[in-house]
């Protein structure tokens, strides 16, 4: 009984002195950051520890940073950590590219080897823990790719960050004194990703309940171009009763996709729902009709035009502006004044600027 007492303390004093661990300090004042920047939805960050160019004792080491402290060659120990203290780590949430290799979403070591007048070696190691990279195995290393270091502005502490972002891709640098290299990650597929995203949020409660979710996945998908049939029944799904109601922008949604999929008469009928829709707005209806002139569908679009101005007797600069315009490309002169007239008569004060031009028509 005794024994298992021993034992129990032992065990309670061990655990009591692991978890009465404190943080401290940076090693030598090398203070901790993290930078992250999203594509889409792909999160990559690089957490690291940044030394500065004075030492901790305030000696001035510029021009002693390249091949001193940081030697040159491949023939070192081990590479550098690309920062201090413990090991960089860059994190991707999914799947990246990477001068055309595929990094699995993860944690991984990042080090170089640097050199005087050729390329630097970038390494990705499968192992993101440790001090340094003194435990630094080549057979953990997941990727090595090479870059050419710049010239760049003086920086004082080391920095990590990314620049020209987008959906697609962003570059990662790091800037330290008077050098800079920088590489480019990639996403291979983010629509086919957004897609795989709204297809599983759109099974799961509250997301599904949302009407707007639905209307914003069948909108993505339109734009973008894919996933067109199960977008249009996102669409349907965003007017179902209990979870939306049809609307201009939904019904409007739907005739897009509907259009895409080569069904233009069905198109036409569901625009037909929206142009008469009590959500409808003048300006929306005005701009559906020119979307038609673009296409040369030049009946339909007096048709609408003709509605509006019906529909919306008080928008009388809008609705006469779009018959003026109907009328100018299908170069019906006398119709284009007599409208071009009305719009003048009806001008708006916010619309001002625009007396010059619409009397120049009428010359």
């Amino acid at each position: 009984m005794k024994k298992l007492l021993l034992i129990l303390i032992f065990a309670a004093g061990l655990f009591v002195n692991i978890n009465a661990q404190i943080s401290w300090p940076p090693s030598a004042d090398n203070q901790t950051a993290k930078v992250t920047q999203l594509m889409g939805l792909v999160e990559a960050s690089v957490k690291y520890s940044r030394p500065n160019v004075h030492s901790p004792t305030g000696e001035d080491r510029k021009g002693k940073i390249w091949g001193t402290l940081i030697p040159y060659g491949e023939n070192v120990p081990f590479p550098w950590r690309l920062g201090a203290n413990e090991r960089t780590v860059i994190e991707f949430s999914h799947d990246v590219m990477i001068e055309n290799n595929v990094v699995k979403a993860g944690r991984y070591g990042l080090m170089a080897y640097i050199e005087e007048s050729e390329p630097w070696t970038i390494i990705m190691s499968k192992e993101p823990a440790g001090w340094g990279a003194y435990s630094y195995k080549k057979e953990d290393d997941v990727l090595r790719i090479k870059v050419t270091p710049k010239d760049c502005e003086y920086t004082e502490w080391l920095t990590f960050g990314f620049d020209n972002p987008s959906m697609e891709s962003t570059d990662l640098f790091m800037r330290w004194e008077n050098k800079e290299f920088r590489f480019t990650l990639k996403v291979n597929d983010y629509v086919g990703l957004y897609v795989e995203h709204f297809r599983k949020a759109l099974k799961e409660s509250p997301a599904l309940f949302y009407s707007e979710n639905w209307q914003w996945a069948a909108d993505f998908c339109v734009n973008h171009d894919v996933n067109l049939e199960e977008a249009l029944r996102w669409a349907n799904m965003s007017m179902t009763p209990g979870i939306g109601e049809e609307t201009f922008a939904r019904l409007q949604t739907k005739a897009n996709i509907l259009k895409k999929l080569g069904k233009q008469p069905e198109a036409d009928a569901t625009m037909d729902k929206a142009v008469v829709s009590t959500t409808a707005t003048a300006r929306q209806v005005d701009t559906y009709a020119r979307n038609l002139l673009n296409e040369n569908r030049n009946e339909r679009a007096l048709t609408i035009f003709k509605l509006n101005q019906n529909r919306f007797p008080d928008q009388k600069y809008l609705t006469a502006l779009g018959l003026a315009d109907y009328y100018l490309h299908v170069k019906e002169k006398k119709n284009e004044v007599k409208y071009v007239k009305v719009a003048i008569d009806n001008l708006p004060e916010r619309q001002k600027s625009s007396l010059g031009d619409l009397q120049s028509r009428l010359k």
